[in-house]
């Protein structure tokens, strides 16, 4: 679940929740990619990490997060506004582009 301050994961009995991954929100941010927005969660198709827009108001990048831990596992290149997981789950399709995720 996208939140104003982040990732949620819920469990299916809405039960128990998990702070994935932060927004970093900060009333002046110290650069352009201090506040954040984050959009878009996709699960990879096992499950192990969850791929997800973000945004500062400039451009937008994907991150992949790890679902265990919540560590970001890739960024991508500014300027990526979309993104699909392969059937591996070990690689993202920007368009044409395909990016294997470090192992």
């Amino acid at each position: 679940m996208v939140a104003p301050d982040g990732l949620w994961v819920l469990t299916s009995d809405m039960r128990a929740t998990t702070h994935l991954v932060g927004t970093r929100h900060m009333d002046e941010p110290a650069n352009e990619f201090a506040h954040r927005t984050l959009s878009q969660p996709r699960w990879a198709p096992d499950a192990s990490a969850l791929g997800f827009l973000v945004s500062n108001g400039g451009t937008s990048w994907v991150e992949v997060a790890d679902a265990r831990t919540g560590a970001i596992v890739y960024s991508s290149d500014p300027e990526t506004y979309e993104f699909a997981w392969g059937p591996d789950s070990q690689s993202l399709h920007f368009g044409s582009r395909v990016v294997r995720l470090p192992e």
